[in-house]
């Protein structure tokens, strides 16, 4: 097991319709995607183990397409993805690998959704908070 070097955090969650100002606030940003299908012009690096399982992802975007942003498809999801994606792996490990894959820049997880639409990237923000690791939104 590598020992996770003291300095892994800050940590930002965004989106990827957010690079242009990302890289204008962060010229040397690590752009990491962790959703489940990355555009095909992404050039930044991919960390496919955060990504929600397709299979029941689009089971979700079925049961609750009227309203992904209600507290019944919240608490649905997040019990998914927790079971399926979070719940084997460690994450200050994850952490660790993430700053590693870039090069110890600052990691921006990105996937889809607008900063204001829920999204797998705010569990994951939360559960690296929750190991200490500071991860924040950047809007």
């Amino acid at each position: 097991m590598q020992l996770v070097k003291p300095d892994i955090s800050p940590f930002y969650t965004s989106y990827f319709g957010n690079i242009k100002k990302i890289l204008e606030a962060e010229p040397d940003a690590g752009l990491v995607s962790i959703a489940g299908k990355t555009p095909e012009w992404f050039t930044g690096s991919k960390f496919k183990r955060l990504a929600p399982h397709y299979d029941w992802w689009k089971d979700w975007h079925e049961k609750f397409k009227e309203n992904l942003e209600s507290r019944e498809s919240k608490k649905w999801y997040t019990s998914k993805y927790l079971e399926t994606v979070l719940k084997h792996l460690d994450a200050r490990e994850t952490a660790q690998k993430l700053k590693d894959l870039v090069g110890y820049k600052t990691v921006f997880l990105l996937c889809y959704e607008t900063a204001e639409k829920f999204c797998h990237r705010h569990i994951v923000s939360e559960w690296l908070n929750n190991a200490g690791v500071d991860c924040r939104e950047f809007c």
